[in-house]
This record gives C-alpha cells, structure tokens and sequence, in this order.
C-alpha cells in the first residue's frame, strides 16, 4: 500500500510539474509569435519535450521538437570538444602555443597556448566587435580572410592575465582543427563527432546550404517583427556555426558525460573554471562557463546569433539537462532565466527571487554616462524616467534594476552591476559581472551626459 501512495504521490508531483512548465512556457512563447524547443533529461529519462510558438510566422508552420536552430555559441563546445579529442590523440597539445599549428600566423608578440584560446584568456582581439566586420558579415570568406580580421590587431592583455570573451579564439580553434586533421571544419565535425553519435539534426552549414527543417530567425525593429539580419556562416565558423535540435542537443549531454566521445578526465577539464595568473578562478571552462545556483554547481552556456537565442545547462548534482532553443532574440525572458527556471520546477525548487529596491531619480543620476573598459568594451547608462538603462557596445538597451546599495541586476540576464568609486556625486567605474562574460570593469569616459537621461 505505502509503495502505490509513492507511485500515485509522484504521478501527481510530475503532472503538477508538467503543467508549470507548460503555462511557463506559453507565457513566453505565445501561439502566434516566434517560438521555441525545450527539453528537460533527468537521470537519462527524458521528463519534458515540447514547442511552442511558429517556425515560420508568414506561413503560420507551428513549432515542432525536432526542429533545427542555429545555435550560435553554444558551437564553442563543439568546437572544444573536437580539440580535446586531438589531444586525446596525442596531435594536440593544450600548453603548446597555437601558432606551433598555424605557421603563417604573425609570431610576435607572447606565446598564446591552445589553453588559452579554449579558456577565453588569450588576450585575441574579438573581431565581432570591430565595426569593420558589421560592414562585411554578409559576404562568404575563406578561413584566411576570417582571420585577417584580427591578426594584425595587438593582444589586448598578456596571455593569462586578465579573462575576456573572443570569438576570434574560437575561430583560431577551428583553424587548428583543420591543419591537424587535415579536414575542413566542417567535415571534421560530421564525420567524427555528429554521425558517430547518431546526431542526425546536427550540422555545420557553410554557403547557404539548405538545411532540412531549420527555423527561421526573427528579430524586432521599432516594434514590428522581422526577418533577421542574414550573416554568412563562414563568419560565423567554430564560434557560432551549428545548428541542431534540442534532442541531438540532449543526445551530445549524454555522449560526453559517459565518456564515449573522450575520457572523462579531459571533459573535467572543460567543465572546470580556469584560472587567470594571479590565481583568480574565471568561471568559463572550454566552452562552457561554470556558476554556482543554489547551492549547486551549474555548467551551461547561451548563444545569441541573428534571430536565434539558445541555452544550455547541466547541474551535474542532479544529473539534470536543459535545452532551450528559440527563433527570436526578442525574448522578454534570457534563454539561461528559461534554462534555469525550467532546472528549478525539475528540482522542485523555488528560487528566491532578488528584491527590487525603489532608487530616487537623483540617485540613478550619479550613474549615468559612459564607461570604456580595457577590453574594447563599451557601456553606457541612461535613465529614462524612472528607469535605469545599460547598454554594451552597440546592443539594445537593457533595463537593471536595484537590488542593493550602488548595485544592480540586468534584467534580463541577471549580470550584476556595481558603480564604484562615487566621487564628486558621480560613478567613476562600473564592475559587471556576468555568468558567460565574466568580470568586466569599465572607467567612465564622459564627466557629463545630460542627453542620456
């Protein structure tokens, strides 16, 4: 009798979780707006799978699980696995310098390891962020031309020193690849990663090939949805070229931690934070960037291509697994607050939600300008009424709110956002710190900034 009380007990508990994520989701992804795919693996067994939205709103082609996203960043991890199973084989070496692999790379300036380049402290000049390449992203480039981009640029820190998010090492890691291998990216990829696995929704796509069953992205643009902008994906590459589906994504989970695709003592490596030359832990593994939630240890990382958003995380604890893919980057809600809420009812968990503090106009006064930090950042502070704004770069306007003295949240995100050194009533540095951009300092630029209240 008391083991048919559990078995009805937990029928009722997984209904009831069942119809939170569902009433989560639909909140979200309303039925006529771009959508997205989810699925939620727990001890091997799948416990959620689903869509929701359109794939196509012009022919109103409903969502379906099995459908294939451009998944951006979330490429790294391929891109970091390919490399490890090089060094599995002995061809690789992570303490090596990477130019050892590429041989007409400029060699000046410090040795960079292929360590670096996967731990993101390499110190490479992040090309997406030169004005230069938003000119040129349409166009389709050879591998040389991609790395021209960048190559003549200094570092932007000694190697080691100091923790920023590249695509350009990426995009060197790709490089490695295909000298060593002697494949293109491409079919290094299919051939010793995706098809072995059964990964059959999982494909690197260069020179507008078609793809079976692709979404199609969207974006908004003052106010009304559009097409998104197109980028070629031989620009985007190893950094953020793949596409998949949220059960090749779940499949790849389940490949990596049981050791099949390489030995769990290289994966460790990847799941674990680096560390810069002071000792200072960066949270970001090869790939995957590491947090702490609840208590737990979170491995995970999201992706934002033109008309596409993704997340993915794994709480290794639970020997839990999210997926999220959407075909829109105008989501209220990040992909990780999806990935991570979505965690939270699997778990049975109710997070506490960080406190909104009311802060008065003049206050938020004291922040505003423009911020540049040491690594080609950007940031500037608005206020626009009652609210706070921050921008990064050329990115959209994010709304943070105060959840402490001279500290914020981003809204959507959740990076945590402090003004320092408040002399003269004004901020004169920002500390930001993100779960997938790590910790970024900015000193203001403009004493004044009237035009952004």
């Amino acid at each position: 009798m008391f083991a048919l009380i559990c078995a009805v007990s937990s029928t009722a508990s997984a209904r009831a979780m069942h119809r939170d994520m569902d009433a989560f989701l639909r909140a979200n992804f309303p039925d006529t707006e771009p959508g997205a795919s989810v699925i939620v693996v727990k001890d091997g067994k799948v416990l959620f799978r689903r869509a929701y939205g359109l794939a196509d709103v012009e022919l109103k082609v409903r969502s379906d699980p099995s459908m294939v996203y451009c998944i951006g960043s979330l490429t790294k991890q391929f891109t970091a696995v390919a490399i490890l199973k090089l060094v599995s084989e002995g061809k690789i070496s992570l303490s090596e310098d990477f130019r050892a692999y590429l041989p007409d790379y400029p060699k000046v300036g410090p040795r960079v390891t292929i360590e670096q380049l996967l731990n993101q402290t390499s110190g490479v000049k992040n090309f997406v962020e030169l004005s230069t390449w938003r000119q040129t992203m349409q166009k389709e480039l050879d591998l040389d031309r991609l790395i021209d981009f960048f190559k003549a640029f200094p570092l932007d820190f000694m190697p080691g020193d100091a923790w920023h998010y590249s695509n350009s090492n990426y995009v060197l890691l790709g490089a490695v690849i295909e000298r060593v291998s002697g494949l293109r990216y491409g079919d290094f990829m299919r051939t010793k990663l995706f098809l072995p696995l059964g990964m059959k929704h999982t494909v690197y796509a260069e020179g507008g090939e078609i793809v079976q069953g692709s979404m199609r992205g969207y974006a908004r643009r003052l106010g009304r949805l559009v097409d998104a902008q197109y980028v070629s994906t031989t620009q985007l590459y190893s950094a953020a070229g793949v596409r998949s589906s949220v059960d090749d994504l779940a499949l790849w989970n389940t490949s990596l931690e049981s050791g099949k695709v390489i030995p769990l003592t290289l994966m460790n490596k990847a799941w674990t934070s680096g560390r810069l030359n002071d000792g200072t832990a960066t949270g970001y593994g090869f790939g995957w960037a590491i947090w702490q939630w609840q208590n737990r240890k979170v491995v995970g990382h999201d992706g934002n291509i033109f008309g596409f958003l993704s997340s993915m995380v794994r709480v290794p604890s639970d020997n839990l697994f999210v997926a999220v893919l959407a075909n829109s980057t105008n989501s209220t809600v990040s992909p990780n607050d999806i990935s991570m809420k979505l965690a939270a009812l699997a778990l049975g968990i109710e997070p506490a939600q960080p406190k909104r503090i009311p802060v008065a106009n003049e206050i938020m006064d004291r922040y505003v300008g423009s911020y540049r930090g040491g690594k080609s950042e950007n940031w500037r502070v608005r206020r626009v009424g009652d609210q706070l704004e921050l921008q990064r770069n050329d990115d959209e306007w994010d709304k943070v709110f105060a959840i402490g003295r001279d500290t914020f949240l981003v809204e959507k995100s959740h990076d945590r956002v402090t003004f320092v050194d408040i002399l003269s009533g004004r901020s004169s540095k920002i500390v930001v710190e993100g779960n997938f951009s790590g910790i970024e300092r900015a000193t203001r630029i403009v004493a004044t900034d009237t035009d952004l209240k």
